[in-house]
């Protein structure tokens, strides 16, 4: 069992000072402490429903605060958890307590009740891009996450997200001299379907740029409230879906959630669309940087109406997105949902 936590709100700031500092866009905070077991149990009401996050791979999650009043998400492992997963979680453990970031760093549950406005889903498309660009370029290793997914998202009550999971996370080494990345050729194909690149899925190359495909799927996701992959639906795949939408020529503004009654920023809806369109092509080379994306969230959209406009011709994409669609055959043929 392990948990995150999150500074509390003190009003004596001076006695934080040595613990906790703010620079730039980035929060840091004290490291990482051993918690007592009968701490954890009155954080969490003793593991009380009213305090459960959410289920997770490996077990629970509850939410709670520690004496000092910081605010931590409780990770439970589950009794009966295969040894693989015990792995994914110790990795975890591990992966986290090595970033700082505002934006990573699981502390509470999506609220799947209510339907998130829109300036609160465009927040989260930015928050997110931050955190990943922080990842990719701002730390002193590249990190691969390769499972950014909309349940890698936990949102804090303000509204603003932070980023998660990172059991399957890639640290890689920088060559000092030409910041070069080392990738481990013997790692094998790891991710969660409907969110990896074709090439991800083909070669298991853990990339920037596969990343960058996973959070364009996530935007994607945000925008029109479809889930990546459906299988109740003739097209599984939301990136399909959306692929052909495209083709189609049909209104940006169609994608929309209907939840939000069209309550959202035209110019907003347009530029997320036209970003997770490019961030989920086929060919990595012609998808947008995480640093680039970030730009383009600001408003700066010079490299949408640049690169905007190459799409894929439909019998392109499907030869290049063949072994998702193979896979989406199977399972719908079994009847799976």
């Amino acid at each position: 069992m392990y948990l995150s936590a999150e500074s509390g709100n003190s009003n004596n700031e001076s006695e934080n000072s040595s613990s906790r500092r703010q620079s730039g866009n980035f929060l840091m905070v004290e490291t990482a402490r051993e918690i007592t077991f009968k701490e954890i149990i009155a954080a969490t009401n003793n593991f009380s429903d009213s305090r459960r996050v959410a289920e997770i791979d490996f077990g629970t999650a509850y939410h709670g605060f520690l004496d000092n009043n910081q605010h931590v998400l409780v990770k439970r492992l589950g009794m009966k958890t295969c040894p693989a997963l015990r792995v994914r979680f110790w990795n975890e453990l591990q992966n986290l307590g090595r970033l700082r970031h505002r934006n990573l760093v699981q502390l509470r549950g999506w609220d799947n009740v209510s339907i998130l406005r829109w300036r609160h889903r465009y927040n989260i498309v930015k928050s997110l891009a931050s955190a990943i660009r922080y990842l990719h370029e701002e730390w002193d290793e590249q990190v691969i996450h390769r499972c950014i997914t909309l349940s890698s998202i936990i949102l804090h009550p303000d509204m603003n997200p932070r980023l998660g999971c990172f059991a399957l996370a890639e640290f890689l080494t920088r060559n000092k001299h030409s910041h070069h990345v080392v990738v481990d050729k013997n790692k094998s194909v790891r991710g969660i379907f409907g969110y990896m690149s074709p090439e991800h899925m083909d070669s298991g190359d853990a990339t920037t740029m596969a990343d960058v495909y996973s959070f364009g799927v996530v935007l994607l996701e945000i925008v029109s409230g479809q889930m990546a992959v459906d299988f109740r639906r003739p097209e599984a795949l939301l990136v399909n879906r959306v692929h052909e939408f495209e083709v189609q020529k049909r209104p940006y503004e169609q994608l929309a959630d209907f939840r939000l009654n069209g309550n959202f920023n035209s110019r907003e809806l347009v530029r997320l669309v036209k970003l997770g369109m490019a961030c989920t092509r086929s060919d990595p080379e012609s998808r947008p940087t995480m640093r680039q994306i970030v730009n383009i969230l600001d408003g700066h959209d010079r490299w949408l109406m640049e690169n905007g406009r190459k799409k894929e011709k439909p019998e392109e994409w499907r030869t290049t997105n063949a072994s998702a669609l193979s896979l989406v055959r199977r399972i719908q043929a079994l009847g799976i949902q």
